[in-house]
């Protein structure tokens, strides 16, 4: 089991309960960016205790202008499984623009 805190107001938002709501959301992302969506880098990790952050870049060539957005994912370890994990964007009105409603 997993909770994914992914911010912004746009159909991916909110709280996810489950690996399987996780899987749906990442999958309707790839859908929607035609499987343009890409990690593009892993900038930053840095660990304190159970919990890891992480600097990323995503990229993403469809729809419309494209993506290209800095996120901080904060990572929650037990058990060596990922058991949380909250999403910062640095840009969340470029992000949900990108995903739309």
């Amino acid at each position: 089991s997993v909770k994914w805190n992914q911010p912004g107001a746009n159909r991916f938002s909110g709280l996810k309960q489950s690996s399987n709501e996780v899987f749906e959301m990442v999958g309707g992302m790839f859908e929607i960016s035609r499987n343009t969506l890409s990690l593009a880098a892993i900038q930053t990790i840095a660990i304190n205790g159970n919990q890891a952050s992480v600097l990323l870049r995503w990229t993403a060539g469809q729809p419309g202008d494209g993506l290209d957005v800095e996120n901080v994912d904060v990572y929650t370890v037990k058990d060596g499984k990922i058991v949380e994990v909250t999403v910062y964007s640095a840009d969340l009105k470029h992000e949900n623009a990108f995903w739309g409603k």
